[in-house]
C-alpha cells in the first residue's frame, strides 16, 4: 500500500467545519470550489491555499469524554422529544433526530455570540447602557482597572506554527488576555477546563511567541444567557504551560495527520519535519 493510500482523507477531505485563515490573519469563509462554486473550505482546499484552522480545530483532535457525554445526552433527549412515526423509515428518524439535538447547540452557540457582539460594540461605548455590557465591564475592571477603552476585541493573530485565531478580549498593555464563555444558570462555581487552558495558551503563544506564558496573564468570562450575570474566573499559569503543551502535541498530530502545514510555517516541534 503507498503513503498515500495509507492517509487517504477519509474525514479531513469533506469536513468542513471549523474556521480557516490566510498568513495575514483574514477568515476564509468560501472559496471557488472545482465547478467554479463557492464552497466552504476543507483540508483540501487549506493545502493548495496554505490556510492554517483554527484553534479549535486543533482542539477538537483530542477525545473529550465530557463533551462526548453531553453530545450523548442531547441525542438521548431529542430521542425522548422526537418518538419514530408510524412507517417512518430508520434512517429518516435517525436524521431528524439528529438535526433535532444539533439545533440546541446551535441555539446556545447563537445566544452566546449574540451576547459576545454586545460586549463588543457596548466596550468603547462611554454612553453604553447595556446590563450585560455593564456587568461584564465590572468584571473586566478586576483584571484591569480602568482599562476599558484599551481592549481590542476579536483581534486576530497568526502563530509562526500554522494555526490563527482570534483572540476575544485582549489588553496588550498589561498582557491580559481574557476568553468570553456563556452559561445557563449561576455562575458561582465555574471550572477551569483543560481546553479553556489550552484554547487560552494557544491564543497567547500566538499574540506574543517571544514573551513567556507565565508572563501573560490569563482568564475566563463567563457570561449568563438567562440572566445578567458575569464571573472573571483567572487561570493559573501553570494550567496555561500545560494546555500550550498539549495543544502543540495536537497540533503536530493534527498537520501530520491532515498532511496540512503551509509552507510559511515552521514546525512545532523542530525534530518535526
Amino acid at each position: 500500500m503507498s503513503p498515500n493510500m495509507a492517509f487517504r482523507d477519509t474525514i479531513g477531505s469533506t469536513n468542513s467545519s471549523g474556521h480557516w485563515y490566510d498568513q495575514t490573519g483574514a477568515r476564509i469563509e468560501t472559496v471557488t470550489g472545482a465547478k467554479g462554486q463557492q464552497v466552504k473550505p476543507t483540508v483540501v482546499h487549506a493545502r493548495k491555499l496554505e490556510l492554517v484552522p483554527g484553534v479549535t480545530t486543533i482542539l477538537r483532535a483530542a477525545n473529550r469524554e465530557a463533551l462526548n457525554t453531553y453530545r450523548e445526552q442531547q441525542i438521548l433527549a431529542a430521542v425522548k422529544a422526537n418518538p419514530q412515526r408510524p412507517s417512518e423509515p430508520d434512517s429518516d428518524w435517525f436524521t431528524r433526530v439528529l438535526d433535532a439535538s444539533h439545533e440546541h447547540a446551535s441555539s446556545a452557540a447563537d445566544l452566546g455570540g449574540e451576547l459576545h457582539a454586545r460586549i463588543e460594540a457596548g466596550l468603547p461605548d462611554p454612553t453604553c447602557e447595556d446590563p450585560v455590557v455593564l456587568s461584564a465591564l465590572a468584571e473586566l475592571d478586576r483584571a484591569v482597572p480602568g482599562g476599558r477603552f484599551a481592549w481590542l476585541c476579536e483581534h486576530p493573530t497568526v502563530s509562526r506554527y500554522g494555526y490563527a485565531t482570534r483572540a476575544d478580549l485582549w489588553h496588550p498593555g498589561s498582557r491580559c488576555l481574557i476568553d468570553v464563555k456563556s452559561k445557563i444558570g449561576p455562575l458561582a462555581e465555574q471550572s477551569i477546563w483543560p481546553d479553556h487552558a489550552a484554547q487560552l495558551a494557544a491564543t497567547a503563544a500566538s499574540l506574543l511567541p517571544d514573551v513567556p506564558l507565565r508572563e501573560i496573564r490569563c482568564a475566563i468570562l463567563f457570561v449568563r444567557r438567562d440572566a445578567v450575570e458575569s464571573r472573571l474566573v483567572p487561570v493559573d499559569s501553570g494550567d496555561t504551560e500545560t494546555g500550550w503543551l498539549c495543544f502543540r502535541h495536537l497540533l503536530a498530530y493534527w498537520q501530520a495527520r491532515n498532511r496540512a502545514r503551509p509552507s510559511w510555517a515552521v514546525p512545532v516541534f523542530p525534530s518535526v519535519s
